[in-house]
């Protein structure tokens, strides 16, 4: 009888295990996932019972950052409306944002002191006004972080980032690390097997693209490296020609690749907002609750895609005091919305 029940357990721990799988790939978080019904409530906690904050719409994508039963906690979408007390924003009529000014106000699920508490702000803080009702502002946070929950049987997993774009920006980075030494010291070789192994891999045709004309490069420029026979200035001038005839090549490459479903990096695209020494761009771009990138425009306005999901070719560098890549847009064509918060 005790092996009947031990069977039985397992039996139901398996049906509830494959019961997850079908909802979500992976229990890792944080993920994106994409909604697959028509109107989706997101609410203000995890059940039927709480305030609904808006709605989402099939294919739109959403951050999940946790999960609790059927419900998943997500980055809460622009569709979404939350509520603050209009005594603590300091806000002129005709002004799109207002300026908190008191520190532990609280964002609420709907313009009452008994809704629920979505997330606390600081003095200093932005939101975006919408409307007044009386004594409270609807509107929207701008740059901080407010959670929200969604049914979890209504949103697939989506995986967490491209692979193969994220082993490029991580080769590019070693290059970086490399080239910042004196020249004889600089070795190649690491990064040049990296780029040789992602070039057989690779999926992502914007990808590939780039991986194939950078081993070109890493080529030309290890030989000159190892050349005993020349100066240090000598070497340094031709790495320097490599550099500026493969950044014109990948330039060309950049601006004559047509619109398609596949990019350099995908994300949230929000605004930076106040940091402290400056950002390398205006904006920034989040996946999986993460910063991917930092991002920036050469005339191309980018706030027109503020809160939308949206796919990046543009050309990648690195800033010295930053972790994350920048990616510079030098032109319309080169970023596009794949899912939208309006």
């Amino acid at each position: 009888m005790k092996r009947a029940h031990l069977f039985l357990f397992f039996g139901v721990l398996f049906s509830a295990w494959v019961g997850v799988g079908t909802t979500q790939a992976s229990d890792d978080f944080p993920f994106e996932g994409e909604v697959k019904t028509g109107n989706l409530h997101v609410r203000s906690g995890p059940g039927v019972n709480f305030t609904v904050l808006g709605d989402v719409h099939k294919g739109e994508r959403l951050t999940v950052v946790e999960k609790k039963g059927d419900w998943l906690k997500v980055q809460i979408p622009e569709t979404c409306r939350v509520w603050v007390a209009a005594r603590y924003v300091e806000w002129k009529e005709g002004d799109v944002e207002g300026l908190v000014k008191g520190n532990d106000v609280n964002l609420r699920a709907a313009g009452s002191f008994n809704a629920e508490s979505l997330a606390k702000l600081s003095a200093g803080d932005k939101v975006r006004i919408f409307k007044r009702v009386g004594d409270w502002f609807e509107a929207a946070p701008v740059g901080i972080d407010v959670f929200a929950w969604v049914s979890a049987k209504y949103v697939s997993d989506l995986g967490t980032s491209d692979p193969d774009a994220a082993e490029w920006l991580s080769i590019r980075k070693l290059y970086q690390q490399e080239m910042d030494k004196e020249i004889r010291s600089r070795n190649l070789d690491g990064v040049l097997a990296r780029s040789e192994s992602l070039a057989t891999s690779c999926r992502n045709p914007r990808v590939k693209e780039r991986v194939d004309l950078f081993i070109q490069q890493i080529r030309e420029e290890a030989e000159w490296c190892r050349k005993l026979s020349t100066t240090e200035l000598e070497r340094k001038q031709a790495v320097q020609a490599i550099q500026q005839k493969y950044e014109k090549e990948i330039k060309s490459l950049i601006n004559n690749t047509p619109p398609g479903n596949a990019y350099l990096l995908t994300g949230w695209l929000y605004e930076c907002g106040n940091i402290i020494g400056g950002a390398p761009g205006t904006h920034k771009l989040v996946k999986g609750g993460k910063l991917v990138a930092y991002v920036r425009g050469n005339n191309v306005d980018l706030k027109k895609y503020y809160g939308k999901y949206v796919g990046v070719n543009g050309e990648d560098s690195y800033h010295p005091r930053y972790q994350e890549p920048v990616i510079v847009i030098q032109a319309a064509g080169q970023i596009q919305t794949i899912g939208t918060g309006e």
